[in-house]
């Protein structure tokens, strides 16, 4: 179901709760607003959700992830709170996720870090604090991470093993400290580090 890029407004129906089947949900560029209701974390198939650029508040749906099919999560531009769930790579499919520009908070899941499907994640612009994480760029598909904007703390990770496609990284406007590492030059593949 794509529904994107219109004027829609109010809430997401209770109805769409019947939509058992659903693998696809496009809703982004419209002006819905009110939770992101809990029954998209039960749809069983689905595989991609878009809900960018609308006003949806309060937190991410706690199912979702869940159902072990999850690829694609698009979340950013709203007014989303509280915390990344543990179970969004669950069955090892997520792909992208990107929920820049919200209100959440809290540390960045262990279980986001031996996410091995994972090639993109953008998150930056929340209130994400903690440790910054370490295992991310070890992920063997990650060719994009962006947490700038953020109250991530620590230094920055000694790595061993850097995904050999990792080409973007943003750790600004965070709270790291330290010196760098001489690991920093197994980040051969960087090609664009904002400052």
């Amino acid at each position: 179901m794509d529904l994107s890029n219109n004027m829609l407004s109010g809430e997401i129906p209770g109805t769409f709760s019947e939509l058992k089947n659903l693998t696809l949900l496009n809703l982004f560029r419209n002006k819905l607003h009110g939770a992101i209701s809990d029954f998209i974390g039960d749809f069983p198939d689905l595989e991609v959700l878009q809900l960018w650029e609308n006003n949806f508040t309060e937190s991410i749906p706690q199912g979702l992830g869940k159902n072990g099919r999850l690829q694609f999560l698009y979340l950013s531009s709203n007014k989303l709170t509280g915390n990344l769930l543990p179970d969004l790579c669950f069955g090892n499919r997520l792909q992208t996720l990107i929920a820049l520009g919200n209100f959440l908070f809290g540390p960045i899941p262990e279980s986001l870090e031996r996410c091995e499907s994972l090639s993109r994640i953008w998150m930056g612009e929340n209130f994400l604090n903690g440790a910054r994480p370490k295992g991310l760029f070890g992920l063997p598909m990650l060719v994009q991470v962006e947490l700038q904007g953020n109250y991530l703390v620590g230094g920055f990770p000694e790595i061993d093993s850097v995904a050999e496609n990792l080409g973007q990284i943003s750790l600004s406007n965070n709270q790291l400290m330290g010196s760098l590492p001489r690991s920093i030059v197994n980040f051969s593949g960087v090609q664009k580090a904002p400052p």
